[in-house]
């Protein structure tokens, strides 16, 4: 919509000479615009990423004791067990969040 308000733009010198000046002006639009989006961004980015790393840390540290916790009133679970059904949980978590991380960042669909 932008170009249909500032691309059709022309200046008639006095000579008689058309001189069109739209393009250049979108240009500047469209830069200062795409400029401050990823100004934008990059504060946001700024202030959320130590707050998701601290949360991501957070339930990676959590999820083992949970797991302890839930398997310490069952004394039939062996401590190998406990050990890699951490590391499974641990690692489907890593899968999901890269999954995710795929489809929020892929800009083809």
């Amino acid at each position: 919509m932008q170009d249909v308000l500032v691309s059709p733009r022309r200046f008639t010198t006095a000579g008689g000479v058309s001189l069109a000046f739209g393009d250049s002006i979108q240009r500047g639009v469209d830069t200062w615009a795409w400029e401050w989006g990823n100004r934008m961004k990059g504060e946001i980015d700024a202030k959320v990423n130590p707050q998701i790393a601290d949360e991501y840390l957070e339930v990676n540290n959590q999820l083992p004791i949970m797991i302890r916790e839930w398997a310490k009133d069952r004394p039939d679970i062996q401590e190998s067990f406990i050990q890699d059904y951490s590391r499974d949980v641990l690692e489907g978590r890593n899968r999901g969040t890269e999954t995710g991380h795929k489809y929020l960042t892929d800009t083809t669909n």
